[in-house]
């Protein structure tokens, strides 16, 4: 694996802030939270019931499963201890040649919590073997997986101050796509 040096610095210096990214491999969890100096990632709750998988996610992760309000108040606490915290958005791995659909998950822990969203997107070369759905005998025969994390512009919960909740949500779960996904 490769990993470009362009952004890793802004990244390390990231603190309470939510930072949210596309997820176009397996890796991606991993590499982001190794680079971001203290960081909490909320993963589906799905993961905890996985037989080998559940003993690392139950030590390190939030369950997004959480009545929403605990959850709030577990991210509030995160981010004021100066830890980010890692959500992709996507709810899954971003499946190639289908346009992406995210969750407002990550706009009303923002909302709630009035800590800014960083985007990050995550570029990538042929990531064969460790997309979704692909088997895990399959590599990318071309050489090394490659990737990029470009730390995009913040967006601000206090853009959205006059909004009501659902309405400020959507609006900022649609500027977080644009960020991520640009036309």
């Amino acid at each position: 694996v490769d990993i470009s040096k362009e952004d890793r610095k802004k990244l390390k210096n990231l603190k309470s802030a939510i930072v949210v990214a596309n997820h176009p491999s397996l890796l991606d969890v991993t590499l982001l939270m190794g680079i971001l100096p203290q960081a909490d990632c909320i993963v589906n709750a799905a993961l905890f019931d996985k037989f080998i998988v559940r003993h690392v996610v139950r030590r390190l992760f939030v369950p997004n499963s959480m009545d929403f309000n605990e959850l709030l108040d577990s991210c509030n606490r995160s981010l004021k201890a100066g830890n980010c915290l890692v959500v992709f958005p996507e709810g899954t791995r971003t499946k190639v040649g289908i346009k992406s659909v995210l969750h407002k998950g990550s706009a009303r822990i923002s909302l709630g919590t009035q800590y800014p969203v960083f985007p990050v997107s995550i570029e990538t070369n042929d990531m064969r073997g460790l997309r979704k759905g692909d088997p895990f005998y399959r590599i990318n025969k071309k050489g090394r997986y490659q990737y990029k994390f470009v730390l995009k512009d913040p967006i601000l919960p206090e853009s959205y101050r006059e909004l009501s909740m659902p309405i400020a949500a959507r609006k900022m779960t649609m500027e977080i796509y644009s960020s991520l996904f640009p036309a």
